[in-house]
């Protein structure tokens, strides 16, 4: 799946022992509880969000933001945390292949490196297909989107600036937390947590999402609860 997956985890658990299972539990019951709640709420409200293909698509609709700061914001936020995470999966690749055949790190990094490059651009989405489709939904979750998506869906009082106000706050959280707190806490913890709080209270500040909203999101949650009786 990742390297994340694949060689930080194992290697994780060698290193601090059995108390590192957490992190196993947490995917199983994050992936399972994406399903649940996420997965079917955000594909009706897609199609209501003027047929969105993509998360900030579909933020720009559901928040009728009409100046697009909102879309710019969502898609910078995506372009960082993807970047790191494919940073991280070519560093993997790296290590596995200097520790197992004994090729210098400099060199197992640039030929890594060089063959994703080379890969997606001789077969374009081909060669992202397959592994896309379990990645996207590891790292839509991890990522800090995730407190918006989840409460967009499930809170109609949510509004655009409070949307704002949790992706900063969140990404912010989860740059520093690990340079500039003493605590050994997993950064996606406050990073999920202080940006859900910063989204309930800038939106609870602010003006009610407009009629048309929720409007909409009434007749969201009517076609998803008729289509899973």
């Amino acid at each position: 799946m990742s390297g994340w997956l694949l060689m930080g985890l194992p290697g994780a658990l060698y290193a601090s022992g059995a108390s590192e299972a957490w992190i196993a539990i947490a995917l199983v019951l994050g992936a399972w509880a994406n399903w649940r709640f996420v997965a079917g709420r955000l594909r009706v409200y897609t199609e209501r969000a003027n047929n969105a293909l993509t998360l900030p698509d579909y933020f720009t609709h559901r928040f009728e933001d009409r100046s697009g700061l909102l879309r710019i914001l969502s898609a910078l936020v995506i372009l960082v945390f993807f970047a790191i995470y494919s940073a991280s999966g070519i560093v993997a690749g790296a290590r596995l292949f200097e520790n197992l055949f004994g090729v210098s790190y400099p060199t197992a990094l640039v030929a890594g490196a060089a063959a994703t490059i080379l890969d997606t651009a001789l077969r374009g989405l081909l060669a992202v297909r397959c592994t896309d489709t379990v990645q996207a939904s590891l790292v839509i979750f991890a990522l800090l989107i995730a407190p918006m998506v989840v409460l967009s869906l499930l809170w109609p009082r949510m509004t655009r600036n409070g949307a704002l106000a949790g992706m900063l706050v969140g990404a912010a959280v989860v740059l520093v937390w690990k340079q500039y707190t003493p605590f050994g806490l997993y950064e996606m913890v406050p990073g999920v947590l202080l940006a859900t709080l910063a989204i309930v209270v800038v939106s609870r500040l602010g003006a009610a999402p407009s009629a048309a909203v929720r409007q909409t999101f009434a007749q969201v949650q009517q076609e998803y609860a008729a289509a899973h009786r």
